[in-house]
Parts: C-alpha cells; structure tokens; sequence
C-alpha cells in the first residue's frame, strides 16, 4: 500500500476528477468508477479518514443519480449504507442525514427510524453551526449551495428524473474542493501537496495523528492569535504564531539552512531577526521539554549542514495550516 501522503494525492485526485463539469456531463455513470477506486483507496488499511466518508458521501449521490435508484431496492440500499457511514464524520455536518431521510422515504422504512434520523440530522446541524462553543458563528465552510440542494432532495423525495441534475452543482457540493485554503504538514512533505477547507483540514488532523503515530498536533489559522498545540490526549493549548510557523517552515521544508530558516519564520536574517528566532526556538523547546517530548538539552531544530534543518527526531509532529498563517511572517 502506497504511504498515506501518496494516498492522498490520489484520492484528490480521483474525487476532483469525478467532480470534472466534462465528466458530469457525460454522466453520472462515468463519474462513479473514480469515486468508487477513491471509496476503495481511503478504506485500504489504515482508513484515512474524513477521505473514505467524502468518497461515500459522493458515490451515494452519484448512485441517486443512476436510473436504477428509480426501481432497484439494491441500489437504493447501498446509498442508504453509504448515507449512514458518511454521517459519522462529523466535517460533513447534517448533509448525510438529510439526504439519507430521502432514501428511508423511498425504501419504506419504519416511522421510528425515520424519526431517529430527523433527530440525529437536527442534533448534527446544531453541533455542525456551533463554532468552538459559539452558537452564533458559522461553519468554516458550506458544504454546498442550499439551492441546489433543495433541488436535489426534491428529485430524491418526488423520485424525478435525474437528468436535469447532471453537469451542476458537484464542485460547490464536495467538501474537499470547497475554500481549500488549508494543507497538512508533517513527517511526509508531501501531505501539503493536497489543500483542503479548514473543516476538512481539522477533521483530517485529529483522524490522521494516530495513524502516522504523531506525539504532537499544532494549527496555524490565519488568525495570529488563535494558533494551538495538543501533546496527545491533553486539551488544545495556546501556541504563539511564531511558534507554529517554526514547525511549518522547518516540516514544509525548503530552507536549506538556519539563515534561510530564520527568513522564512521571522520575514528577515538581520541581527534582531536571529536572536529572536534563538528566542522562539528556545522557549518552544522549553515547553516541549515540560510535556516529555524533549530530553534535557536537546534542541527542537537540528542544524547539520549540508543538510537542511529537521525536527529533533523525538517529535513526530502533524500540523494543519491556513496557506495566510503560513504566509504571515510579519
């Protein structure tokens, strides 16, 4: 199995494919073999996660477009599976559900299921529009336009004709393409060769730690003040902007050496520039030290010309960045 960064490259680009205006128009029957290969990729072992629920969530409504959903319980069935599993992860809100409440209508389903899942879909719209305990912000990102959608859910619910659906709305409605203004940083370079919307970045952080064994997660948002660390299982902390610029720069790679690596955090190499870098390096070292992930004395850099500088090799380190944070050096 290919490593999880080369996996990821393929499954956007299997998703953005089946997501092609060219495509659609074609047929949703043509769109279905890429996502089905990317539903298959994001479930070979270890599932990457939210990628196997958005490959779910489009091949769901890729098959309500198929003819069959009109006559073969089979189909419908399927979709239904697919609906349920893509309503686990909690990026995709209450879309799932909603549209899974179209297929229970179409399969006869009994009144207390359809019931329980109208309930699930208002309890996950409520946690989806709470932003960090903020009932009154919105989410990072919309799924889709609500217009298009309540088109879609109609011809679900009447059982229309799927053709007038073909060729729109699927690049506003897939989550992985929407506002994709974020990347993963980590051990692998080339986890930052996919760029995601926040919602997807931060689902996609938590899911992935684990996975590739991170004993350290950190955010760099756009927002200066609101960048965070977690050692862990210990709550979000606070993390100062130019602390997670650290990581990013030295994970993302392309400083060939400190002076280059002073550049890239502190937006300049001058005398006040270096010794406020020391600073940074030092005082995040000292913290790291006080969560057991460095030993006494060791350094959080390593300087060892001619290669370039890396993370002490103690710190497995996975991070999600807003492409703005990431540029904000001043």
């Amino acid at each position: 199995m290919p490593p999880v960064a080369s996996r990821r490259v393929r499954l956007h680009e299997l998703l953005t494919r089946a997501s092609s205006r060219k495509l659609l128009r074609g047929g949703a029957d043509l769109a279905i073999e890429p996502v089905r290969q990317a539903y298959a990729l994001a479930h070979a072992s270890p599932t990457l996660q939210p990628w196997a629920a958005l490959a779910a969530y489009r091949l769901a409504h890729l098959l309500m477009r198929d003819p069959r959903a009109r006559t073969d319980r089979q189909v419908l069935e399927e979709v239904d599976a697919l609906f349920a599993e893509a309503a686990r992860e909690p990026a995709l809100g209450p879309y799932p559900r909603i549209y899974r409440l179209a297929v229970l209508h179409r399969l006869g389903a009994s009144g207390p299921q359809v019931e329980r899942t109208f309930r699930e879909a208002v309890h996950a719209h409520d946690a989806w529009v709470r932003h960090e305990g903020d009932a009154s912000e919105a989410p990072a990102a919309a799924i889709q336009t609500d217009l298009f959608g309540m088109l879609e859910l109609a011809g679900y619910f009447l059982d229309l004709d799927r053709a007038p659906l073909e060729g729109r709305g699927a690049r506003a409605e897939d989550p992985h393409l929407r506002d994709a203004h974020w990347r993963l940083v980590g051990p692998e370079p080339s986890l930052a060769d996919v760029s995601l919307p926040e919602a997807t970045a931060l689902a996609e952080l938590e899911s992935l730690a684990p996975v590739i064994g991170a004993n350290l997660v950190f955010r760099l948002p756009p927002d200066r003040s609101a960048s965070a660390m977690k050692v862990g299982e210990a709550p979000w902390e606070p993390l100062p902007h130019r602390a997670a610029r650290l990581l990013a720069c030295v994970l993302r790679g392309g400083a060939p050496d400190a002076r280059a690596l002073t550049l890239q955090v502190m937006g300049g190499d001058g005398a006040t520039h270096q010794t406020a870098f020391r600073q940074v390096r030092h005082r995040l070292a000292d913290r790291l030290r006080s969560h057991g992930l460095l030993q006494d004395g060791e350094e959080i850099v390593v300087f060892a010309p001619p290669r370039p500088p890396c993370l002490a090799p103690a710190l497995v380190v996975l991070g999600a960045m807003s492409d703005a944070g990431y540029a904000d050096r001043e």
